[in-house]
């Protein structure tokens, strides 16, 4: 007996040495992302501060200068000498401070997480060396925002008149574009510190954890899917990984994939709900007294918990071959979605659900609201999962349900007072 506990403890403690390590390569990991991040930054902004020195000391603002080279008017503002000379010296002092402190902080980081006395010490590591990337993309940005001013002074100061206009306009422009673009990949690759329901793929590849559908557990607990958002996502019922559509088909990069192209609805033994129109033929409630509720029930209870969640929307017009991630919600009646996490009824955009017709597509992912009434007009949204859609058609036919003039029973989620 004493034998047999013996190497009880030697596998225990074995399986534990496993452990610290496996966590300690995966903090390694995320030090050496943040340490390298904020290296390239420091050697961009080392660059930029070379650029605005040089500048300093070659550049005459005199208006000597200026009649010597010939550029009209010979005479400028003040007012743009000012603003060139406070500019390079805000441009030049705060890349210096973003240098300094990227060398301080990647220097003294891996001196913590290789030589720190308590077993913490990567751990420690890791949250200090995160906890300073605010202060170095702010100090980095405010110099690159600085030295982008200079730039547009030194047009006024060394170009014509006609030239410094047209360098001015071209300014904005690009600033405009950077300011579009730069929101744009921000919401494309922020890593959201909760994961809510239909938030657990990349936004870029589309990559996610999913398994075949024969393998999807029916009888799954409603606890383990509200504890990661969303149907079949418990990760101890996984038995595979697998990449369910690959990045052309999910992105909807190809010209073949057109807002417009007509969306062939499932027949009815392979989803539980196959079409819904406001008012008419309203799939009966399901029913509710049994104690374990569906996959499709269950999200659709969370979703009414949470106030919505993350959905694809195709886009219109000109890019209307591609797909954005978009919060959406059911809020008295209309259908809000937006860009970002809001509260109930506080969408960016709504439209009313009233009169709306629901359509399902054959990919088994794709739900399309359609007015009869107003030349056929649509919205497509594409969903993660074919229970996720069934969860989304229900939770939708809460907004779309009261409007009905007929005697329909309105549709009301299981577990929702």
């Amino acid at each position: 007996g004493g034998c047999w506990l013996r190497m009880l403890r030697a596998e225990q403690d074995a399986l534990e040495q496993q452990g610290r390590a496996d966590l300690l390569r995966i903090l390694e990991r995320e030090f050496e992302y943040y340490r390298s991040a904020y290296e390239s930054v420091g050697t961009q902004a080392a660059l930029i501060a070379g650029f605005t020195v040089a500048v300093i000391v070659t550049l005459d603002i005199s208006d000597e200068s200026r009649k010597d080279m010939g550029v009209r008017p010979f005479d400028i503002p003040e007012w743009i000498k000012s603003i060139y000379q406070l500019s390079s010296f805000v441009a030049l002092i705060t890349l210096l401070y973003t240098v300094i402190a990227v060398t301080i902080v990647v220097v003294w980081g891996p001196g913590l997480a290789l030589r720190g006395s308590s077993p913490s010490s990567m751990e420690r590591a890791v949250v200090g060396i995160k906890g300073e990337k605010t202060m170095i993309y702010t100090s980095f940005f405010l110099g690159v925002a600085s030295f982008l001013i200079m730039s547009l002074a030194v047009a006024w100061i060394q170009m014509d008149i006609e030239i410094s206009t047209a360098s001015t306009v071209y300014f904005f422009i690009i600033i405009g574009l950077l300011i579009y673009n730069g929101n744009r990949i921000y919401h494309n690759f922020r890593v959201d510190s909760e994961p809510s329901i239909m938030d657990r793929s990349s936004h870029a590849g589309r990559v996610t954890f999913s398994e075949p559908e024969n393998m999807r557990s029916s009888t799954q607990l409603p606890a383990d899917r509200n504890k990661w958002g969303g149907a079949g996502t418990s990760f101890s019922q996984r038995p595979s990984l697998s990449l369910r559509k690959s990045f052309g088909a999910w992105g909807g990069s190809s010209k073949k994939d057109s807002p417009n192209q007509p969306l062939v609805e499932e027949k009815d033994e392979s989803s539980s709900v196959s079409r819904a129109v406001a008012g008419t033929d309203l799939v009966p409630p399901r029913e509710t007294g049994s104690s374990e509720p569906s996959n499709a029930d269950a999200l659709a209870t969370s979703l009414v918990k949470n106030g919505g969640g993350w959905l694809l929307k195709r886009q219109a017009g000109l890019r209307g071959d591609g797909w954005k991630r978009r919060w959406v919600s059911v809020h008295e009646g209309d259908l809000h979605y937006s860009k970002t996490e809001r509260t109930l009824g506080s969408g960016e955009k709504k439209i009313s659900l009233a009169g709306l017709q629901i359509s399902l597509g054959n990919d088994g992912v794709t739900i399309r609201l359609e007015n009869k009434k107003q030349d056929g007009k649509h919205l497509d949204w594409q969903c993660e999962s074919a229970i996720d859609r069934d969860g989304w058609v229900h939770y939708l036919r809460t907004g779309i349900a009261p409007e009905a003039s007929t005697g329909a029973a309105a549709y009301v989620p299981p577990g929702i007072e």
